[in-house]
């Protein structure tokens, strides 16, 4: 009988992390998804502007607010706040580092490492990287799939031009698509 209870006992602590909570973020920052640009606007006060981006006539989302003094640790970057074209509800945020996209490789690199490790740190093991070079082009690309949200985090350099970019985002998931499939 007591094999029993200690049997019962080590099955219970193996399914345990297997019933951890699952972290999710229903947002970013202040914004949570499918608030208004107006209700937006009011809580980042003074720190929010009008976004002065055109959006050309494929885009997807469109940056209506744009914050551009964000600190992530010691990076600085800029907040992009986005809607669906037609659309007044934020379900988009993209952030990009203020360096120059001909500052030296090693900012960008290190850029997406620190991203990458607090990104890890606060919603665990990524669902999936990727890392592709082509052509003298590096694309690497870290996703999580969360309940409400995808985050990507992606850092893009070209060895031949010595340009890059390191960009991340959060994006609302859409679920009455996905309860279509």
């Amino acid at each position: 009988m007591n094999h029993i209870f200690r049997s019962i006992g080590a099955l219970l602590l193996m399914l345990l992390p297997a019933c951890a909570e699952t972290k999710d973020t229903d947002g970013w920052g202040k914004v949570k998804w499918g608030m208004t640009v107006e209700a937006a606007k009011a809580a980042y006060g003074a720190e929010a502007e009008d976004s002065t981006i055109v959006p050309g006539p494929n885009f997807i989302f469109i940056d209506r607010i744009t914050l551009p003094n964000v600190k992530v640790g010691d990076l600085e970057m800029k907040a992009s706040l986005q809607v669906p074209k037609g659309s007044d509800q934020i379900k988009q945020v993209s952030l990009s580092l203020k360096a120059d996209m001909q500052a030296p490789s090693f900012m960008r690199s290190g850029a997406f490492e620190r991203l990458k490790a607090l990104l890890i740190e606060k919603y665990g093991a990524p669902t999936n990287e990727d890392g592709t070079t082509e052509r003298e082009h590096l694309v690497k690309t870290v996703l999580w799939s969360l309940p409400t949200t995808t985050i990507t985090l992606i850092w893009s350099e070209s060895s031949r031009y010595q340009l890059g970019y390191v960009s991340l985002r959060y994006k609302a998931v859409d679920k009455k698509a996905l309860d279509t499939l």
